[in-house]
C-alpha cells in the first residue's frame, strides 16, 4: 500500500477483526513499523495482573495433588492470608506482566526454584453470564479453578510453551469471577526445562478476546 494513511486504516481494521494469534501479532508488528502503538495483550485478552504466593513443595513432582493453603480455600481465597511455604515468606505478592505476549515469568517474579509450586490468583469481571474459554500457554503442570470449581488440570512438564496450548470451556457469571491457578515446576536440569511461566487469556470460541467489564463511575 503506497498511501501510509490508507495502509494504517486497513491494518487497523484487520487488527480488530483477526482471531488467529499469529495473524494478530503480525498485524501489530506492521502497525508498529508505521508508528502506531497497539495494546497486543488487551487485543488478545491476556490477564496480566496477578497475586502470587509460594513456593510450596513439588519435589519428585508430588506437590501437584497436594492441596496447599490457597487450594484449601479455593473459591474464597483471602489475599491477606499468610501461609507456611517451603521457600519464600508465604505472603501474597501482587505483580503485573508487561510482556507484549502476556507472559507471567515466575523465574523473574518469584525466583529460579526447582521442584516448586506457586499459586496465582486474580479476578475477572464479566458484564453478563456467558460461555467463554480459558486459553493458556505454559511449559509447566497446572490446575485452574474458576469460582471454586476445577475447570482445567494438566500434569505435563516441558513439552512446549506455545500460546493457547490448553483450552478449556467455562461459564462466566455476571460480575466478579475468582480465578486461582496452580503452577508446578519440576526438577529437570536440562537447559530446555528451565522455563517457569504462563500466558492466560479469556476469549470466545473463535479466539476473540472478551474485554473485562469496567463498571461506570458515578459522579455523585
Amino acid at each position: 500500500e503506497s498511501d501510509p494513511v490508507a495502509a494504517t486504516g486497513k491494518l487497523g481494521y484487520a487488527f480488530t477483526k483477526a482471531r488467529d494469534v499469529a495473524q494478530v501479532q503480525a498485524i501489530a508488528e506492521k502497525l508498529e513499523t508505521l508508528g502506531i502503538e497497539v495494546d497486543l495483550p488487551s487485543q488478545l485478552g491476556f490477564l496480566n495482573t496477578w497475586s502470587l504466593v509460594g513456593n510450596f513443595d513439588n519435589k519428585d513432582m508430588k506437590g501437584f495433588d497436594v492441596p496447599y493453603g490457597p487450594e484449601k480455600s479455593v473459591g474464597s481465597v483471602d489475599l491477606t492470608s499468610d501461609y507456611q511455604a517451603s521457600e519464600g515468606d508465604g505472603q501474597w505478592k501482587k505483580v503485573a506482566s508487561v510482556d507484549p505476549q502476556g507472559r507471567v515469568n515466575l523465574n523473574e517474579l518469584v525466583g529460579r526454584f526447582k521442584g516448586a509450586t506457586v499459586y496465582a490468583a486474580t479476578t475477572y469481571r464479566s458484564a453478563e453470564e456467558r460461555d467463554a474459554e480459558i486459553r493458556i500457554g505454559t511449559p509447566n503442570a497446572t490446575k485452574i479453578w474458576l469460582n471454586g470449581e476445577l475447570v482445567m488440570s494438566n500434569e505435563i512438564y516441558h513439552n512446549s510453551n506455545s500460546i493457547d496450548k490448553f483450552i478449556g470451556k467455562i461459564k462466566l457469571k455476571k460480575g466478579k469471577n475468582e480465578i486461582l491457578m496452580k503452577v508446578c515446576q519440576n526438577e529437570q536440569s536440562e537447559a530446555w526445562a528451565q522455563d517457569w511461566e504462563f500466558q492466560f487469556r479469556i476469549c470466545d470460541s473463535t479466539g476473540k478476546a472478551i474485554p473485562e467489564f469496567v463498571p461506570p463511575t458515578s459522579n455523585n
